[in-house]
């Protein structure tokens, strides 16, 4: 799914597209580390400080981003 998240009209999808990747990634992050595995979030998302406790509640074992 993607949004434009410049166009006032759709831009919303952009944020329901979150609320669903978040849960992907919980459930995602719960069979990696069953199976032993790390987990890392990296790009625009996991420079985002409103998500950075809801990464560390679900268990993420790294961060990275890019700096403009």
């Amino acid at each position: 799914m993607a949004a434009d998240r410049t166009n006032n009209r759709i831009a919303y999808y952009l944020l329901r597209a979150k609320e669903s990747l978040l849960f992907l990634i919980e459930n995602f992050t719960k069979v990696a580390h069953e199976e032993g595995k790390k987990v890392s979030v990296c790009s625009e998302l996991a420079s985002d400080e409103k998500y950075l406790s809801t990464f560390i509640r679900i268990g993420i074992d790294s961060f990275s981003h890019f700096l403009n």
